[in-house]
Order: structure tokens, then C-alpha cells, then sequence
């Protein structure tokens, strides 16, 4: 069978008697189809030794029938979207895999403002991919699992009720902005260090922020 494109598929089920009659519809069922390998072509990964908090800003156009955001975060991540918090601890599943990735889905439809910027900030942590603490046992893992211990990778992607999708974000379309966030240490046996002074001069971006030399270019 043909491969399903990306993408949301409704459908309703009725029948029809044996004296011609047709039944009430079903209610409504759904199927969502992630992306494919393909779909994450020139959407790299964001990373920093240095820098564990990434923000970027996008508009929605009015009359998206889905929107959805594709993002994968390592070790872990937390990921805000005006101001609403989409997961409790981490978007993919925790791993230190050098191969192979999961990735979250996450519908943001009810979330996306139509008129204004949005805001998308996604905080990362070290986790299981913590090298102090989980030493990799094979050189050559290095080169495939990366010497950046997190990273993130994401595409926010909408549906046009002309039935079109558009991509509105993507790691590395050039408005991503990352920063020394306020977690200045995080372990997966020991919890983490948060400094609050740090996030109320960072605001949730360069464009409300109290100190916005504290963030650059995402790379």
C-alpha cells in the first residue's frame, strides 16, 4: 500500500440497509501520520556545550485546520509555547542511543495565536546523555551520537484548510536565539541547580528580556 503523507486524516463511517436506508454517521475517528525520514531534511540539530536554552518566535496565519510540533530534545527537555507548558519532563524518550532518535508529537493548534508572534522556548538537560556520569564505552560512538550532549530538533507544521501544509518553524531557519539558561547544573541521580535571577533577566526570549545580550544566534 502507498505510504500515507504527514499529516491528520478524519473520517466517519456510515451504512447502508438492505432496504436502501442510510445510517447517522459515525462520530468522527482520526489518525495522525508523523514524519517521515524524508520531512526532516534541512532541519538540523541546534546544540552548545555552552547554552541549554533555545527561543524562537513565528507567526500562524489564520485558517490552519491542524498545526503540530515535531521536536526531539537531549537528554531532556521542557518545551513552552506562549507561555503553556506542552510536557511535564521531556519530549522524546530518554536516551543516550548513539543511532537513533524518538521524536514527540505534539498537537498546539488551541495554543497558536493568529495576529501576533508566538513564542517557543525549549530548555535541555544533559540526562542519560550526561558524559561525567555515563561514560561511552566505544570510541567511535562518539562521532555518531555527537560531542554536544544537548541538542534539540524541532518543526512546527501546519495545515491550511486549502488542505497545503506549511512549515511556520524549524531548528535552523535562522530565528532561533540560545542561552546559558537558569538550570546551571542538572543529574539524573542528583536533580538540578536553577537560579531564578537568571530567568527573569532571560524573559522567554531576546524580545522581552531584561538582558537580551544574554542571548545569540542559535547555531
Amino acid at each position: 500500500a502507498p505510504r500515507l503523507e504527514p499529516g491528520t486524516y478524519v473520517w466517519q463511517v456510515a451504512t447502508r440497509e438492505a432496504d436502501g436506508r442510510i445510517s447517522p454517521p459515525s462520530a468522527p475517528s482520526a489518525l495522525h501520520v508523523a514524519l517521515g525520514h524524508g520531512e526532516w531534511d534541512g532541519v538540523p540539530w541546534l546544540g552548545s556545550a555552552s547554552k541549554n536554552v533555545y527561543s524562537t518566535t513565528f507567526d500562524c496565519p489564520a485558517g490552519a485546520v491542524t498545526s503540530v510540533l515535531y521536536i526531539c530534545g537531549l537528554g531532556y527537555s521542557r518545551v513552552e509555547l506562549n507561555g503553556h507548558v506542552l510536557n511535564t519532563l521531556t519530549t522524546a524518550p530518554w536516551t543516550q542511543y548513539a543511532y537513533v532518535n524518538g521524536f514527540s508529537t505534539l498537537d498546539v493548534k488551541d495554543l497558536l495565536l493568529v495576529g501576533e508572534p508566538n513564542r517557543l522556548v525549549v530548555s535541555l538537560g544533559r540526562g542519560w546523555r550526561d558524559r561525567t556520569a555515563f561514560r561511552i564505552l566505544k570510541g567511535d560512538d562518539v562521532a555518531s551520537d555527537g560531542k554536544v550532549e544537548r541538542v534539540v530538533r524541532a518543526k512546527l507544521v501546519a495545515t491550511l484548510s486549502t488542505g497545503d501544509s506549511v512549515a511556520l518553524s524549524h531548528t535552523g531557519d535562522g530565528k532561533w536565539h540560545a542561552a546559558a539558561g537558569p538550570t546551571t547544573a542538572d543529574s539524573v541521580y542528583n536533580g538540578e541547580e536553577y537560579d531564578a535571577r537568571v530567568a527573569e533577566r532571560l524573559g522567554d526570549g531576546p524580545h522581552n528580556a531584561i538582558s537580551p545580550e544574554l542571548w545569540s544566534k542559535a547555531a
